[in-house]
């Protein structure tokens, strides 16, 4: 069946539908309307930035975003459809910062975080070199962008970002976190 699916998909793609052949023949129309595709896991994608400088990292006050306002989380943003992850990084630092990387960041954690409606990965980059100055370029979604030393971050901060924070500093480059949000 698998390999009868694969030369249908194949064909599928090739945009003739209505007349989808294989070395079986023709398949009817409504086979497609009855076919259900087996769940897959859909994973929403982000990105996150860990500023260091000295022994501390810069976290950004979430404010208006309808998700953990009032708490502490790094400057972090989804990946657009079609945009590498790379490039989503760079554009979300420079949207929320207003700082350039003048060399690509290193990838230093990677989190499968599962919710109760949806799973997500979260690449977590560290920054040590960025170029301009420091500032608040969405005051409408943050409240402040504050740096904490690495040994107390505040109360307040995200839990899934104090876990990728921790593992880290501990360098440990995967996880699973289970969000109850």
């Amino acid at each position: 069946m698998l390999f009868f699916w694969i030369i249908v998909k194949k064909k599928l793609v090739s945009g003739t539908r209505e007349k989808a052949y294989t070395k079986f023949g023709t398949i009817r129309k409504d086979f497609f309307k009855s076919y259900t595709m087996p769940r897959q896991p859909i994973f929403l994608v982000a990105v996150h930035a860990l500023f260091i400088k000295d022994t501390k990292v810069l976290l950004s006050e979430r404010s208006n975003t309808g998700y953990m306002d009032g708490f502490f989380s790094l400057p972090a943003g989804h990946v657009e459809p079609g945009e590498g992850i790379v490039a989503a990084m760079k554009r979300e630092i420079a949207e929320e910062t207003g700082l350039i990387l003048p060399d690509l960041p290193d990838p230093v954690h990677v989190m499968r975080r599962i919710k109760p409606q949806d799973e997500r990965i979260d690449y977590f980059f560290m920054i040590e070199n960025w170029l301009g100055e420091l500032s608040n370029a969405e005051p409408e979604k943050c409240a402040s962008l504050t740096w904490f030393s690495l040994d107390q971050l505040p109360a307040n901060t995200v839990p899934y970002v104090r876990q990728a924070i921790e593992y880290v500093r501990h360098q440990q480059h995967f996880s699973d976190y289970l969000d109850q949000d």
